[in-house]
């Protein structure tokens, strides 16, 4: 690939005949986009002719055409780069907000959060229990020893024991790991039944 420099002026003309103008400068890496000609800013009478926005102070070559340096050796030019955050505890997200990349002590990337693992939470008494109140994944359920008399395992989306459950397990009859990998989003709620209660080993996060 061959390297882009801005020592030069760049134009563009847009599909609607809009102009921009693309001015570089080796020296400094300043780059400016100014609108030449076009239709005015909506709600607003101006002709935006010379109009210039400073983008970006990048360095003049954004792509490299000498490829990746041996470990330990320095680039020739510089080339754009994607970096990460390290965090001792992941972000917790919610709905609509935007995240960066995630990196471990390293530096290296995280690419998942089953390099994380999950968050264990043992059950052994008949009862209905909020495991987490928010949104997450269910990985796995795992039934340690059954249960007797109409013992039965129902795993809810939900604060308490109401709607459709997510899963049905017989713990009067199978014991073993039961693996979802399922998302919840207002909460995870088991309800164990029996007149001896299974022991059961939920996995979430």
């Amino acid at each position: 690939m061959a390297a882009i420099e801005l020592s030069k002026d760049v134009q563009v003309t847009g599909q609607n005949g809009t102009e921009f103008k693309a001015v570089g400068n080796p020296t400094t890496g300043a780059q400016l986009v100014e609108l030449v000609t076009g239709a005015p800013v909506p709600g607003s009478s101006d002709t935006l002719e010379a109009t210039q926005l400073l983008v970006a102070s990048y360095t003049s070559r954004l792509l490299s055409s000498t490829g990746p340096k041996a470990a330990g050796t320095a680039q020739a030019t510089t080339a754009l780069q994607v970096g990460g955050t390290h965090n001792t505890s992941l972000p917790t997200m919610t709905n609509t907000q935007e995240g960066g990349f995630q990196l471990d002590a390293n530096g290296r990337l995280i690419v998942s959060a089953l390099m994380n693992g999950f968050t264990p939470e043992v059950i052994t008494t008949a009862t209905t229990t909020l495991v987490k109140s928010g949104a997450g994944l269910l990985h796995g359920v795992t039934v340690n020893s059954l249960g007797t008399v109409a013992s039965t395992i129902e795993v809810y989306d939900a604060l308490t024991a109401t709607g459709t459950p997510l899963a049905i397990i017989d713990s009067l009859t199978l014991s073993g790991q039961f693996l979802y990998d399922i998302n919840f989003a207002t909460g995870l709620t088991l309800v164990t039944t029996g007149t001896v209660a299974p022991n059961l080993t939920v996995s979430y996060r």
